[in-house]
């Protein structure tokens, strides 16, 4: 019976450790790095593809991954030609060129057209984000809407974010959802913004989405402290932003 005894308190302080040991290690795991994201394009459920800061692409056709996170290389453009990104092993033979040219979707027009090239096949859209116009650290991602849930900002596939371009006064971003577009005036910290350019995707949670676009288009007032973006209207704040890693 003593034997027992001893036995039981040997392997319940080996469970205690190894929880420990698990405990420690995943409190020291890094947090994951939000990619800016540099064009999007996608046609209704057939495609999508994303370009991402770090130069590499995602490729998606009637929901299975073709092409993950693969690397690209730039072509030199050369006048009247599209931008040309391609794989740097060219295995699959995937890439994409991009036009600055109009390019119209569900009424919304966009300064830029895609065409990508994969399996002996080719897909044509148009670029629903942007360039890369403004500096990484000009991007700031929701993490809050006073009065409503967080939650409802983190259950989201996309997390909303704005870009914002002083020096042009400019606007751009996700609802989440949608890509927007607008320009704002900036007079100290005195903002106005006019009304936004939208592409209209359906979405899982459209009243999130309009009441997003409404407190932009209604703030009066922009602060950036450290890493805060915060929308006022008057001494009220109604969205607010932190700078993405």
């Amino acid at each position: 019976m003593k034997q027992v005894i001893i036995t039981a308190t040997i392997l319940t302080l080996v469970a205690c450790k190894s929880n420990k040991e698990i405990t420690t290690q995943t409190s020291e795991q890094k947090p994951t790095v939000e990619r800016n994201l540099f064009y999007s394009a996608n046609n209704e459920e057939q495609w999508s593809l994303n370009y991402y800061d770090d130069k590499t692409a995602t490729f998606v056709r009637y929901g299975d991954t073709i092409v993950k996170n693969e690397i690209m290389s730039i072509r030199d453009q050369q006048d009247g030609y599209p931008t040309v990104y391609y794989q740097l092993s060219d295995q699959d033979g995937f890439y994409f060129e991009i036009e600055n040219s109009r390019c119209y979707k569900e009424n919304i027009e966009l300064n830029k057209s895609i065409t990508i090239f994969q399996g002996g096949e080719s897909f044509q859209g148009c670029v629903e984000g942007f360039d890369n116009k403004t500096d990484y650290h000009d991007k700031w991602n929701l993490v809050n809407i006073p009065s409503l849930d967080k939650k409802r900002i983190y259950d989201m596939p996309v997390r909303p974010y704005l870009i914002i371009n002083q020096e042009e006064n400019l606007i751009n971003g996700s609802t989440g959802c949608n890509i927007l577009n607008g320009t704002f005036i900036m007079k100290g910290q005195k903002a106005g913004f006019g009304r936004l350019i939208m592409t209209k995707r359906g979405c899982n949670d459209m009243e999130l989405e309009s009441e997003i676009i409404k407190r932009i288009e209604s703030s009066n007032r922009m602060e950036i402290k450290d890493v805060n973006l915060t929308l006022y209207i008057g001494d009220d704040a109604i969205l607010e932003y932190r700078l993405a890693e």
